[in-house]
């Protein structure tokens, strides 16, 4: 029998209840009670947009429609990117997905997240920021990159006092991190090439040169000795993006 089945939740219920949540992640002390339940509520609201995203039930176009509106006018995708580092190590993970899902729908030859974002700047620069804070940084980091796909949100970066970041970003942080911004700077520059070489060539090119170079992407240059399999045997793919994007950015490669 169906008739103690629990009824489904609506696009509009979800949203919201993931938002309240979100917003509760700051509500009473450290370990209390009410964040633990916020945490949960993150958790599996962000199971419930993926999975509707996903298409988990064949909830149909309409459904999803519903929900990347209610999602958009409740200014969820800036919550999930200012909030991340207070989500659970699933939740960032499933974060990054609702991310990618979202920018991936088109209606004919629009992009309607991708216009959202454009309207919500906030949104790449917190992504960017994420770098700050290492235990959220390869989440955020991933979410930027899902967004850097798209022309004109990469602009937004690129002409933003923001993007000058990227050297204190590769620098100032652990390895893992660096290199994850490495790819994002490289993704930023070589995706969209027009708009990249012009700012790689004029402003950033300076900074890139006093960028230290940690000593496994350094050895990478030897071309004369390292074959390409050579290459992928000193180095794993993180340390090649590292390479590639500095050594492009410096008219090198």
């Amino acid at each position: 029998m169906n008739f103690f089945k629990a009824k489904q939740r609506t696009p509009s219920e979800i949203v919201r209840g993931l938002r309240d949540a979100i917003n509760k992640l700051d509500v009473g002390p450290p370990g209390s009670e009410t964040r633990r339940k916020a945490s949960e509520d993150v958790t599996k609201g962000l199971q419930q947009v993926k999975g509707l995203l996903h298409g988990d039930g064949d909830p149909g176009p309409e459904l999803v429609a519903q929900l990347a509106t209610e999602a958009y006018a409740a200014d969820l995708l800036p919550a999930i990117v200012k909030s991340c580092a207070k989500f659970d190590f699933e939740a960032r993970k499933d974060a990054a997905q609702v991310f990618s899902l979202l920018l991936r729908r088109q209606i004919g030859s629009r992009s309607p997240t991708v216009e959202y974002i454009v309207t919500r700047e906030i949104v790449v620069y917190d992504a960017l920021k994420g770098y700050e804070i290492e235990e959220v940084a390869l989440s955020t980091g991933l979410i930027l990159r899902e967004m850097l796909k798209h022309e004109p949100i990469a602009r937004i970066l690129l002409n933003s006092d923001q993007f000058y970041s990227f050297p204190h970003y590769i620098e100032d942080t652990t390895f893992g991190v660096s290199c994850d911004a490495f790819a994002n700077l490289k993704e930023t520059l070589t995706r969209h090439k027009p708009n990249g070489r012009r700012i790689s060539r004029g402003k950033l090119r300076p900074i890139l040169y006093d960028v230290h170079i940690p000593p496994t992407v350094h050895k990478l240059r030897d071309k004369t000795s390292i074959s390409q399999t050579s290459r992928r045997d000193i180095a794993g793919p993180r340390e090649l993006q590292c390479h590639d994007a500095l050594y492009w950015c410096r008219g090198e490669s």
